[in-house]
């Protein structure tokens, strides 16, 4: 790829499932800072090329950028800003990012794996933003989230500094900004991430002095989300194996079969798909509420106690008269007036009078006498 950075892919077959990406440091190389120990028969291999051997779906890749501690005038060095815009670009190219990713990244390269991942979150509802979103786990080695103090003393000894042995220095602002973004980016998105410390010094010769220096300090080694892991090395080895039984290439094989086995549970992200016109979407149809059979039963119904003694109904108001009273006479009913006659019964004669209950049932016996006997009251009352 141009710019100067490149990215190789070391191994895969079958279907992918998992990108791997290996990023070195400063003064690094693509090939050369994963190799075998320059002691063993493997020397000539990488042995992050191994790993896809080892799983079937695993991608292995190798990210090249150059990084020098000084600036060479006839090229000029980018920041890490630039580079890490360029290595996304490279990235998402060649589809790294599209699905499941894990990256290991040692010293300045955990930095710029940081910056990169920080524009590909700004890049939102774009193909680039995918990396961030796919992101599994992060393992750094030897990065120094808080800056390194060998940068800082190397202002006073190295003319001409490159912009990545700038960004370096102890508690940089840049540096100590991209450690809190990394933070809550990683919280959010479950990141899994490993912080791999240097428990041994390097031997470092300037001149005629011989030092033994922690290139990155513990408490800058440290990424602030994660576990912490301390390995027998000191910053330089800390990216090489011997063999296959090397601890750190087990370690690298046991954490990449968890991912599978984690990946194999879960269900896959769907395909990436560019935004287009804003098209209506029709709502939802209606679900109705499912009736489970363990449902509680409502409770039951009380019945109505009625009271004992009921209420009789209101009388209705009495009936208008069928007929008026003729003009000048008072109307039945009125002051003054004789009772209202029963309806049914025959009118009265002119000049007789009501009869009065006891004539009424008299006249009803003697109507009901065929014999002709008389109606009255015998010596006994009776």
């Amino acid at each position: 790829m141009g710019d100067g950075v490149r990215l190789e892919r070391l191994g895969g077959s079958g279907e992918p499932i998992l990108d791997v990406v290996f990023i070195h440091g400063l003064t690094g190389d693509l090939f050369g800072t994963w190799s075998f120990d320059p002691n063993s028969p493997e020397s000539a291999r990488t042995w992050p090329s191994m790993l896809s051997g080892a799983f079937k779906g695993v991608f292995v890749y190798t990210l090249g950028y150059p990084a020098p501690t000084v600036t060479d005038a006839a090229r000029p060095m980018d920041n890490l800003s630039e580079t890490a815009r360029k290595a996304h670009r490279t990235m998402t190219d060649m589809g790294v990012g599209a699905r499941p990713t894990m990256i290991v990244a040692h010293s300045l390269g955990g930095l710029l794996t940081k910056q990169i991942l920080r524009n590909s979150a700004a890049l939102k509802a774009t193909k680039g933003a995918r990396l961030h979103e796919n992101l599994k786990a992060v393992y750094f080695l030897g990065t120094p989230h808080d800056g390194a103090p060998m940068a800082s003393l190397a202002r006073w000894v190295v003319p001409n500094q490159s912009g990545f042995l700038r960004v370096l220095r102890k508690e940089n602002e840049k540096v100590m900004d991209l450690k809190q973004w990394y933070i809550d980016y990683a919280h959010d998105h479950h990141v899994e991430t490993y912080s791999l410390v240097e428990a041994r010094a390097l031997a470092v010769k300037w001149g005629l002095f011989k030092y033994n220096v922690v290139v990155v300090p513990k408490v800058s080694a440290m990424a602030g989300h994660g576990k912490i892991i301390d390995i027998d090395r000191d910053h330089n080895a800390m990216t090489r194996i011997s063999s296959a039984d090397d601890d750190l290439f087990r370690f690298m094989v046991e954490r990449l079969k968890g991912h599978i086995e984690a990946l194999s549970l879960a269900p896959s992200a769907p395909p990436f798909a560019p935004p287009g016109p804003a098209a209506f979407t029709p709502p939802a149809p209606h679900t109705p509420r499912p009736v489970f059979i363990n449902e509680p039963a409502p409770p039951p119904t009380l019945p109505v106690e009625l009271p004992s003694a009921v209420t009789p109904p209101l009388p209705l108001p009495p009936a208008p008269p069928l007929f008026s009273s003729p003009a000048g006479q008072e109307p039945e009913g009125a002051p003054g007036a004789p009772s209202p006659r029963p309806l049914g019964t025959p009118p009265l004669l002119p000049g007789t009078g009501p009869m009065s209950p006891e004539e009424a049932l008299d006249a009803k016996v003697r109507s009901m006498l065929k014999d002709g006997d008389e109606w009255g009251v015998d010596d006994d009352g009776r």
